[in-house]
């Protein structure tokens, strides 16, 4: 039989949650670099913010764990009688 589209919706959240979780455990802090800009007058006066986040590990970890379940979710039931 073929497999319904809960079944590649499971396979693919899991997919993206699994890695979003290994780049998380891999690179546990996110820098990124905001720009504030203020117009007075006729100058502008621009102010460059650098921002960090930091990911538990124990979050990383549940998100591969959460990801893995969901590709075994899809992949095991997605096969229904007479499957492969």
């Amino acid at each position: 039989m073929e497999r319904r589209r809960s079944d590649y919706l499971a396979i693919s959240l899991g997919t993206v949650v699994l890695l979003a979780g290994l780049v998380t455990a891999i690179f546990p802090v996110i820098n990124y670099k905001r720009v504030k800009a203020v117009n007075v007058g006729g100058a502008r006066i621009e102010r460059s913010v650098t921002e960090t986040i930091r990911v538990p590990r124990l979050v990383s970890f549940a998100a591969v764990a959460a990801g893995s379940a969901l590709l075994f979710i899809g992949g095991r039931y997605g096969r229904r009688k007479g499957g492969p």
